[in-house]
């Protein structure tokens, strides 16, 4: 009876050493970095616009040999300036910009086109679809002078005070979509490049979405700060030199932001691995 004790012990604690051995061989930890951009009421139509550094870490788990599991930090900073529009005498006229920092993570799906594997070099190379599911955090600010201010405790656009309704949240969720392209630099190692863009379901990204406020009742209420960041306009076109009502942004459509980078990868483990293709 011992000796039968002492032998199915032995052979639960092999396959448990086996199913961590085979999961840490199939997992791949690295680096992520490259470029941050937003597209907005600041920026409607030009990707690419300045951009911004963001780096962070990706961890992925090969189920097969065309479907991972991935997991990514991202952490940059995306801008915006109504300066800068071309073509547009009403957003250089608005004078509005803004920065926020970024704080993301989010986890989903790689699809590879082509059979792949990071062990060896027999599929070395594929292109892939990216799929994820992101929370993101976000602070929208303002300069004035040589200070930056943080835009959301203020309520330009009335929220927080009689003039509007309560302050849109600083954490949202997101979906980020991409495209990329992954091979082996070395047994275990891997350099990619990727495109991803995220679908998000705020439009205060950049603080700017609905119509001006009265900056007047806005400084009264929510201080003097809230009243010089509602309103930055060159020139008051309403009656009696005044914005008030007028639109300040475009709630019909979200603000999104995009990345682009590379990725750097090594795979955690040496257990040779043996994937099923679907």
């Amino acid at each position: 009876m011992r000796l039968l004790l002492i032998f199915i012990a032995s052979l639960l604690i092999s396959k448990g050493y086996s199913q961590k051995h085979t999961f840490a061989s199939k997992s791949e930890l690295g680096v992520i970095g490259g470029v941050m951009y937003y597209v907005g009421d600041l920026n409607p139509y030009h990707h690419f616009r300045d951009f911004e550094m963001g780096i962070g870490f990706i961890y992925k788990y090969n189920i097969t040999a065309h479907f991972a599991f991935r997991a990514t930090g991202l952490f940059g900073k995306v801008t915006g300036d109504d300066s800068k529009s071309r073509g547009s005498d009403y957003r250089l006229n608005r004078n509005l910009h803004f920065r926020s920092k970024m704080y993301e993570f989010g986890a989903g799906f790689e699809i590879n086109f082509f059979k792949y594997r990071l062990q060896d070099f027999k599929h070395p190379i594929s292109p892939y679809l990216i799929f994820q599911v992101a929370y993101f955090h976000m602070k929208p600010e303002a300069r004035r002078g040589g200070n930056w201010t943080e835009l959301q405790p203020l309520g330009t656009e009335g929220q927080g005070s009689s003039q509007g309704g309560k302050r849109y949240s600083l954490h949202q969720l997101a979906f980020p979509v991409g495209i990329g392209l992954k091979f082996n630099i070395a047994k275990g190692v891997s350099l990619g490049f990727e495109y991803t863009f995220r679908f998000t379901f705020t439009d205060y990204l950049d603080d700017v979405s609905t119509t001006y406020v009265d900056p007047d009742i806005l400084t009264s209420e929510n201080g003097p700060d809230a009243g010089f960041f509602s309103d930055r306009s060159l020139s008051k076109s309403g009656p009696g030199g005044s914005n008030v009502g007028a639109q300040r942004g475009d709630p019909a459509t979200k603000d999104w932001y995009g990345f682009l980078g590379a990725t750097f990868t090594v795979r955690l483990g040496k257990k040779p691995i043996c994937f099923h293709s679907f």
